[in-house]
């Protein structure tokens, strides 16, 4: 699989800000309604997330905690797509890690979770969804240092600890595998761009 590296992300930067612009162009003036339009760290929700794949002759392997979404990118004679049927994608509801999920829900329920419970208030005070995630990101965000009790709080729960690990077999179409962040993927939505668009949009920015 060719290694594809692109400096987008200041292109995504800059069209959140002329979204939030235009928004704000045409709302009523309001310093905390345009500051809402904007990336902050009050968004930050509780919980990191991984994701890490290696390629071997032969394979791709993934593990994967979280909400990190990530699609792989074909090769189909010259054009760039994404085969959402013979290939692998982690962009989808029933790949992330969130209480919306079925098999994240059947999971919860074998370890005598009360889903429902989940569903309506969360795993946190923050009311959050996730189901699997590795310490506290709002922790990571808001203090520079970590002292000792800090790193204790922030040791993993082992009800939402465990990866997702799976494999599937290299093909010569394969062309890149695109592993977006959290805080990318929300930048990408302030843009305006529907959420089952994001994939098809990003191979825009390649041209």
């Amino acid at each position: 699989m060719q290694n594809v590296s692109y400096e987008i992300e200041n292109r995504l930067l800059q069209m959140t800000f002329d979204h939030a612009e235009e928004k704000i162009t045409s709302a009523p003036s309001s310093v905390s309604a345009a500051e809402k339009l904007l990336p902050s760290l009050d968004e930050a929700e509780s919980g990191a997330f991984l994701f890490a794949t290696t390629v071997t002759q032969s394979y791709i392997y993934f593990a994967y905690v979280g909400t990190i979404r990530a699609f792989l990118i074909s090769n189909n004679n010259g054009d760039l797509i994404i085969d959402n049927k013979n290939r692998p994608q982690y962009f989808h509801t029933n790949s992330l890690h969130t209480i919306d999920n079925e098999d994240e829900c059947r999971r919860l329920k074998n370890l005598d979770v009360d889903v429902n419970q989940v569903k309506h208030e969360g795993f946190d005070k923050n009311h959050s969804k996730f189901t699997r995630c590795i310490g506290k990101l709002s922790e990571k965000l808001l203090s520079s240092a970590a002292s000792a009790n800090d790193v204790n709080e922030a040791r993993c729960n082992p009800l939402i600890c465990e990866p997702k690990v799976s494999k599937c077999k290299l093909l010569p179409t394969d062309y890149a595998l695109v592993m977006m962040t959290d805080k990318f993927y929300k930048m990408y939505l302030k843009t305006g761009i529907p959420e089952n668009e994001i994939p098809s949009d990003f191979i825009r920015l390649f041209s």
